[in-house]
């Protein structure tokens, strides 16, 4: 029975797309958008930049204890949209509330 190794770079990169998916469903979905805020109690978006920081910790720790150039670049690639999808959130999160309350 083969053994299989799991790196750092495939849990980057599968905190990335679990990020980029719920972005999209928070942006898109408005019946997922209302089961997270009113069954869940919290705000989809929060939960995408939670979960968006956590893969960039995991991103930038496979960048110091990587071996492979490929990897390396998988990472900083990861650390980069990580970096603007927890920007973008997180604006819509400041931004959409202040218009709301004016």
């Amino acid at each position: 029975m083969k053994k299989v190794k799991l790196n750092i770079t495939s849990f980057s990169t599968t905190g990335l797309t679990v990020c980029i998916l719920l972005f999209l469903f928070s942006a898109l979905s408005q019946s997922f958008h209302d089961f997270t805020v009113y069954k869940l109690e919290i705000h989809p978006l929060i939960l995408t930049v939670a979960i968006s920081l956590v893969s960039f910790v995991i991103a930038i720790l496979g960048v110091l204890k990587t071996k492979n150039g490929q990897s390396a670049f998988i990472n900083l690639s990861v650390i980069v949209i990580t970096l603007l999808i927890s920007a973008i959130s997180i604006s819509i999160l400041l931004f959409g509330n202040f218009i709301n309350n004016i």
